[in-house]
């Protein structure tokens, strides 16, 4: 999934990258409004759950201009858990009033909720084999907030 965000980042020319799924649905009327009072700033946007087994770090709106400083969304295929990681303590997070459904972990649809989620926790060992690639995006990010 990382590798899909990365190409389609490249290939944009927007001013936010909207990480979302087609296993979503954003319940809030004109939610685009919402993001634009952020137009030009340097955060990461992230939303209020629909759900109570819902992470408020799904489906990240990250400005654009962070993407460009480390050159990608994302080194591991939990792109959000990457970023997030990576960007944690930075005080780039802004909340906005966007009510998000994943529908994988809540719908009636998906049978395997709880393997879903039991698979994530197996495989989140991903993130310790990245932290070396984040710590030096990470820095990239640092670097340019201190004007180096």
């Amino acid at each position: 999934l990382n590798e899909f965000y990365n190409e389609l980042y490249e290939k944009s020319s927007g001013e936010f990258i909207f990480c979302a799924n087609d296993d979503m649905t954003i319940q809030t009327d004109k939610w685009d409004t919402l993001v634009k009072p952020y137009s030009g700033k340097f955060v990461c946007l992230h939303h209020n759950p629909a759900h109570p087994h819902n992470d408020t770090w799904y489906f990240p709106i990250i400005s654009k201009k962070i993407l460009d400083i480390i050159g990608h969304v994302s080194k591991s295929v939990f792109y959000d858990g990457y970023l997030y990681f990576m960007l944690k303590g930075l005080n780039l997070f802004k909340r906005i009033d966007l009510t998000i459904n994943h529908i994988t972990l809540n719908d009636e649809l998906t049978s395997d909720k709880l393997n879903i989620i039991q698979k994530f926790k197996e495989t989140e060992w991903e993130f310790d084999t990245k932290r070396s690639l984040m710590n030096i995006d990470r820095e990239k990010i640092i670097n340019y907030l201190n004007g180096k």
